[in-house]
């Protein structure tokens, strides 16, 4: 049947799950680095997060990014590829306590050029927004901050959702204190909050995982239905790109992430500063790269 002769009605059959962990970058990665460091490649968590690691390192080369990088919450294994695999200059950030401490102070104020901060938000457990601003306080006026983390609402999050179970990538309750997801975040929202804190912002999803069967079934359910869902909101990483316009004043609770008691906004309404840095399309650089709209 069809929609006034202009359109078949009806589902669609879904495209081909894609994820960045089979792209040719990946591969080049994991032959020509890994081959400098064949321990590093052998560790299970590397083989997990290659594909991050990877996407990492080719937003710095896309965005042409230089000069001095923290890497916030980073590892000796993230200092290593980013030093080995991009023109930054690369150190990590201080030992203490990232959500609490005012650590840009002990950091360096205006004094570097890009942040990094991956997979790490994800396992604050008081206020990320304090990090925000200590972030903000660290880079130079247009310096960039590259963050990601776990998008709660990737395909499989919402399949699993109206399966009857629960969206979590990793669920708060894993056994170790330490190491634990304590808040999953949605692309948008995360966006917002890192605007509040003095930055023009975009975000996109990508999925930069292995692939297991669930994930393919879960991409094939929700787009062989029919289902209008937008690619850029659920792969299975959040990447936000900010870049540092103005310097942040402080923590800024923001609701969603922030009870509503205690947030300087209810659910759909923002404030005008924070609207006005929300950026859609992508950052010169990256238009249709993985999971950045083409212009």
């Amino acid at each position: 049947m069809r929609d006034g002769g202009r359109r078949p009605v009806g589902p669609v059959a879904p495209g081909p799950y894609e994820t960045f962990y089979k792209s040719p970058e990946v591969a080049d990665l994991i032959a020509t680095w890994g081959g400098e460091h064949p321990d590093q490649v052998a560790s299970s968590y590397f083989q997990v997060h290659v594909g991050r690691f990877t996407y990492l390192t080719e937003l710095v080369r896309r965005l042409k990014l230089t000069g001095r990088c923290l890497d916030v919450g980073g590892t000796t294994r993230s200092l290593l590829l980013l030093t080995e695999r991009t023109p930054l200059k690369v150190e990590l950030g201080p030992e203490c306590d990232l959500e609490i401490d005012d650590w840009a102070d002990q950091a360096g104020l205006d004094t570097f050029d890009v942040v990094v901060f991956s997979e790490v938000i994800e396992h604050f457990n008081a206020d990320p927004s304090h990090c925000l601003h200590q972030i903000n306080r660290v880079l130079r006026d247009s310096g960039w901050l590259i963050l990601t983390t776990v998008n709660v609402g990737s395909e499989l999050g919402v399949y699993n959702l109206l399966k009857g179970e629960a969206p979590y990538a990793m669920s708060n309750l894993y056994g170790k204190r330490g190491d634990r997801h304590q808040r999953e975040y949605a692309p948008k929202e995360l966006q917002r909050l890192v605007a509040a804190h003095g930055f023009e912002t975009w975000v996109t999803t990508v999925n930069v995982y292995g692939a297991a069967d669930v994930h393919q079934q879960a991409h094939r359910w929700l787009h062989g239905g029919g289902a209008e869902l937008d690619p850029r909101l659920h792969g299975d990483t959040n990447v936000v790109l900010a870049r540092k316009v103005r310097a942040s004043e402080g923590p800024r609770w923001l609701h969603p992430i922030y009870h509503s008691t205690v947030s300087e906004n209810q659910r759909g309404h923002l404030p005008a500063d924070v609207a006005e840095l929300l950026r859609d399309g992508a950052p010169e650089g990256l238009a249709g790269f993985h999971g950045w709209p083409s212009r």
